[in-house]
């Protein structure tokens, strides 16, 4: 009876440990999963992308991207990680789908689910370089159909003269703390927008002479708000293609267009708080 028990107590033991073991491995994913997100839009890339609502009409294009830092500061917005972190987990629930890790662009990935905690944003199956973090593969769906996809065909990332000074080159840990260390730092409003959706929040301005724009993130989904003097367009309503919205009305002296990847009801809501004057 000792020897069963002694059994018995070291099996549970054992479970104990790999239960423990897998809870604690799951959270650290996720948080390093939530900084590679974070990182990932410091990093340089060129890249042959792939876009299609669904699967039809699908085209490639080549993408090529810059800096955040090289951006004219009136345009650039740093937001700290823990700041990130905080709109990201108030918008999304992630989950890993281990079983559906794919090589994209010949780079191997993890994936990612994320399903947004209200309706003001699609559900997002994301495959992520699992060295550089940078998005190569995504799925917008709505309730089970599919209606926006993203693949990377080719991906280079270019190499920095200085290594150190390159994101994609630090550890998550010196960039979670360079990004802490930095803080927030915001430019000045073109226009305000009262009553934004949970986890949404302002990424950049530019300001020109007859138009404003204004970037919105929840740290996936961004919106573009314009600002411009009316009688510019040709006439107002609303599109969608795809995963991608798009809106334009008048108010009073100003026309307001929205554009972004979410749903329609969501651009309605950030212009019908927009105060532009």
């Amino acid at each position: 009876m000792r020897r069963i028990g002694f059994q018995r107590g070291c099996l549970w033991l054992a479970l104990s440990l790999t239960v423990s073991c897998a809870f604690a491995d799951a959270q650290l994913s996720q948080d390093q999963v939530v900084r590679m997100l974070y990182a990932q839009w410091q990093i340089p890339f060129e890249a042959e992308v792939r876009f299609g609502p669904g699967t039809a009409r699908i085209k490639s294009v080549s993408v090529t991207s810059t800096r955040v830092n090289a951006l004219p500061k009136p345009q650039r917005l740093v937001h700290s990680l823990r700041a990130y972190k905080n709109a990201f987990e108030a918008a999304y629930q992630m989950e890993r789908l281990n079983n559906k890790a794919l090589n994209v662009a010949g780079r191997p990935t993890l994936a990612v689910k994320l399903t947004p905690r209200d309706g003001w944003r699609y559900t997002q199956v994301l495959w992520l370089d699992r060295e550089r973090g940078l998005i190569l593969k995504s799925e917008h769906t709505r309730g089970l159909e599919i209606i926006g996809t993203m693949e990377t065909l080719k991906v280079r990332y270019p190499q920095q003269a200085d290594p150190a000074q390159d994101p994609a080159q630090q550890t998550l840990e010196a960039q979670a703390q360079q990004a802490d260390a930095q803080g927030l730092d915001r430019p000045q409003n073109a226009f305000t927008i009262k009553n934004l959706p949970t986890g949404f929040f302002l990424e950049s301005v530019q300001i020109e002479s007859t138009r404003a724009q204004q970037i919105y993130s929840d740290g996936i989904a961004r919106i573009s708000v314009f600002a411009q003097a009316s009688g510019q367009l040709p006439g107002y309503g609303e599109r969608q293609r795809g995963s991608t919205s798009f809106i334009s009305k008048r108010s009073g002296a100003v026309d307001l267009i929205a554009v972004g990847e979410v749903p329609a009801a969501t651009l309605e809501r950030f212009l019908s708080g927009v105060d532009a004057n």
